[in-house]
């Protein structure tokens, strides 16, 4: 049995589902309480849970973050929610300094159960400091869980499995999505952190995308494929550790690998994802990895503008044609 819900509703679905199972879950950020999140996210909570496991907070993502890790360390599983993940900029050292840190400096005796929530990317004319694709900000800390679902069914699995790891998660939820729907499976589930979805099979290119990309390159694959080439699409759904087994395989297979990311190429994820599917499949390759991305450029404020900056369906075909003739 399924029900087609939207991203948000499956997210709030986890949440509220863990949170019943263990008192010791509880969400905390800006606006989560009554008013159910700046996108909505924790609607209802507040009445199911009331104001001790649903809490509004300050505008002070640094102090908020502070708390949460604090609270982590006691035995706690807190859930911190950041209105736009531009904020992690403002809590850095709780994320990074301290969560992803504390196990190791504890010689493994210490652990830090937290998911931080973080809406992300362009689509809602959020302007310069609001619509940032932040994945690659956060691919550099070992210690630290990132993962960015595309669809309800792995935003419920995902943040599942998120809430029951012992390892600190930053969970980026992408804002132009979350009105998205999809079948979501009544039965509890999880979805494993680190694995990546092959969304489609094909064999003569690879194309990896997570979230908006993916709806993009989707598209772009029903348009490329009418003109006899046949496209394999995968979704990392965790950023890390990624799943480099899924595309070295799918590399093998196609010899031809475009990586799609909302955030610029230099110093971006797909360039962590070239290199790795370079060093173990070099000898399979047809083509040289090719890495699709935000101009280099800050996002601007007007729809249009916002969109042009970023990787398109037409971006992707060019890309897909590009390297067949490779």
């Amino acid at each position: 049995m399924s029900k087609k819900i939207t991203i948000s509703q499956a997210i709030n679905q986890a949440m509220c589902e863990e949170m019943s199972q263990d008192e010791n879950i509880y969400l905390m950020g800006q606006d989560v309480g009554k008013y159910g999140g700046c996108f909505g996210v924790s609607i209802g909570m507040y009445d199911k849970f009331g104001p001790e496991r649903v809490i509004d907070t300050p505008i002070s993502e640094a102090v908020v973050c502070a708390m949460g890790v604090g609270s982590a360390m006691t035995g706690k599983r807190p859930i911190i929610e950041l209105m736009f993940a531009d904020f992690v900029s403002l809590a850095f050292h709780s994320i990074v300094m301290q969560a992803a840190k504390m196990c190791y400096v504890a010689d493994g005796k210490a652990s830090v159960p937290i998911v931080f929530r973080a809406p992300q990317g362009v689509g809602v004319s959020g302007g310069i400091h609001h619509s940032n694709n932040v994945e690659a900000w956060l691919m550099n800390v070992p210690g630290l869980i990132v993962v960015s679902p595309s669809t309800p069914a792995d935003a419920k699995g995902l943040m599942k499995a998120a809430l029951r790891s012992n390892d600190p998660v930053v969970f980026l939820e992408h804002k132009a999505q979350y009105g998205q729907k999809g079948q979501v499976p009544a039965a509890d589930y999880i979805t494993p952190l680190g694995k990546a979805d092959v969304v489609k099979e094909g064999t003569d290119v690879t194309v990896i995308a997570s979230q908006l990309m993916r709806n993009f390159a989707e598209e772009a694959i029903k348009e490329i494929e009418k003109e006899g080439i046949s496209v394999e699409l995968i979704d990392p759904r965790t950023i890390r550790p990624f799943d480099k087994e899924a595309f070295c395989n799918s590399a093998k297979k196609t010899g031809r690998v475009i990586i799609v990311n909302e955030h610029p190429v230099l110093g971006g994820v797909g360039g962590e994802y070239a290199a790795a599917i370079q060093e173990e499949c070099f000898s399979y390759l047809k083509a040289p990895v090719r890495r699709v991305g935000q101009l280099e450029t800050s996002i601007p404020w007007g729809p249009d503008e916002e969109m042009y900056v970023v990787p398109s369906k037409e971006t992707i075909v060019s890309a897909i044609k590009n390297i067949m003739n490779q």
